[in-house]
């Protein structure tokens, strides 16, 4: 008897430190999440991804975000719809270095949340909300937005 609970008490603690992850299908909220490609005209001026979705889309504000090999903690409100959120994910080209030192490749960063959760599908949203990550399938994708140059300077 002793056993049975050390071991249910066990199977608790280790179910408690894992992070729990949840698949959502989003063909059912098509106007309510969405994904859209953004690149800026100027040379160096950067590319990424808008993903927009309603407040009511989680039960919570979403902590962590993360498309396609990017990843971000900055969730805000949309600037044009007050009941939605906005999360703007820029490219990242992280360098990797490359050392015989190992100490010196601790500036390596571990990507996220891919080892954390698991291999997200190239077309999945990952979205921590609470203790929760939640993997959206089939998220809407909008043409892209391209952000014109700016015209050239007049001399």
């Amino acid at each position: 008897m002793k056993w049975m609970v050390l071991v249910i008490a066990l199977t608790l603690v280790n179910c408690k430190s894992k992070e729990g992850v949840a698949t959502m299908n989003a063909k059912n909220n098509e106007n309510t999440i969405s994904v859209q490609q953004w690149s800026g005209g100027a040379p160096g001026s950067g590319s990424g991804y808008l993903i927009d979705f309603e407040k009511a889309f989680f039960d919570e504000k979403p902590s962590k975000v993360y498309f396609k090999g990017s990843w971000t903690d900055k969730v805000s409100i949309h600037p044009d719809k007050p009941n939605w959120y906005r999360v703007r994910l820029n490219n990242q080209k992280g360098d990797v270095v490359m050392h015989s030192d190992s100490s010196k490749e601790v500036v390596n960063e571990i990507p996220f949340p891919e080892n954390a959760v698991r291999k997200v599908d190239d077309g999945d949203v990952a979205v921590l909300v609470g203790d929760l990550w939640i993997i959206v399938n089939n998220v809407p994708v909008k043409e892209p937005l391209f952000y014109p140059s700016a015209p050239p300077r007049q001399q």
